[in-house]
């Protein structure tokens, strides 16, 4: 884990820091902050407990930050340009310029995984903070925003999609599922289908591909992207062309059904 720039720090949050030594501390007291956010352990730590891990006082402390919930939100916000560095660095329009359209879509969706797999401790002690606070949440929704963003870049590109509201909708909503399926993961260990199944990343992937229609061609329409996707279903579970064309007549008879 790297130590949180002072420049990243937003002053919003964080009084300013005039001299080196002083920067040296704040810097020192992010880090303890985001240590103990990673452990899980941020808010059963007290301010002067805090302090000793960053090797200050208590005094010190309340010259750089008004109070924890400002600190709170200045660990965050170091920690958010950091995640945002790391993706950049990974999946950019240069690493994909090789790639397929849909394995562009897979490695933006590997990446997202291993990410938030590395930053389990952090993102499972902000959600639990915020059933007590919520507005607690809104940096993990703010980092989640600026990662779709970036993957919506990518793909829209591939696909020749720019400037297309439908497919960057259908981008942030097949994004805002996968984010939904990996944070009930990381929070409850679901017993049959979590990190250490080989179909994880598989079926995580078929959801994100699924909402954009992009096996082939883009997908016009809802009608359509529900039947492709659960045929892509019926594949990815049994393979067979019967097992393909029960869920086409069941997806005929959905279909059916709306338009009565």
């Amino acid at each position: 884990m790297s130590t949180p720039s002072a420049s990243r720090t937003p002053r919003l949050w964080a009084l300013p820091a005039k001299q080196a030594r002083s920067r040296e501390t704040r810097d020192r007291l992010l880090l303890a902050g985001r240590q103990l956010l990673d452990q899980g352990v941020f808010e059963q730590t007290p301010i002067a407990g805090l302090a000793a891990m960053a090797g200050c006082s208590v005094g010190s402390f309340y010259a750089r930050f008004p109070d924890k919930d400002a600190f709170f939100r200045a660990v965050m916000d170091a920690a958010e340009e950091e995640i945002l560095q790391r993706v950049r660095a990974r999946v950019d329009a240069d690493s994909v310029s090789t790639l397929s359209a849909v394995r562009t879509v897979e490695s933006c969706v590997d990446l997202l995984i291993d990410m938030m797999l590395a930053y389990r401790g952090l993102i499972c002690t902000v959600q639990h903070k915020s059933m007590r606070d919520k507005p607690a949440i809104r940096p993990l929704q703010r980092i989640g925003l600026r990662i779709i963003e970036h993957f919506s870049g990518l793909i829209e590109a591939k696909y020749g999609e720019q400037g297309n509201a439908v497919f960057a909708r259908n981008v942030a909503v097949g994004f805002q599922i996968a984010f939904s399926i990996l944070m009930l993961g990381l929070l409850n260990a679901p017993p049959v289908l979590n990190e250490h199944s080989p179909d994880y990343r598989f079926w995580i992937r078929e959801v994100v591909v699924h909402a954009l229609g992009v096996r082939g061609a883009p997908v016009a329409n809802h009608a359509q992207a529900g039947s492709a996707g659960l045929a892509i279903a019926a594949r990815g579970a049994g393979r067979s062309a019967a097992s393909a064309g029960t869920v086409r007549r069941i997806a005929g008879r959905a279909m059916a059904a709306r338009s009565a």
